[in-house]
């Protein structure tokens, strides 16, 4: 019973950091992500346009 006990606090606090976590950094991960991609293909666009000339 008592293990039981431990593992619901365990979690419940697991959870509570997991969307701590989301809410202040996942939308700021998600704009770096978008923006190292989109870095990517600019450069990768500038690449095959070197080829093809």
């Amino acid at each position: 019973m008592y293990g039981y006990i431990l593992d619901v606090f365990i979690w419940s606090f697991s959870i509570y950091g997991i969307v701590c976590f989301m809410n202040e950094y996942l939308l700021e991960t998600v704009c770096y992500l978008i923006t190292k991609c989109g870095n990517a293909i600019k450069l990768y666009r500038k690449h095959v346009a070197k080829i093809f000339r």
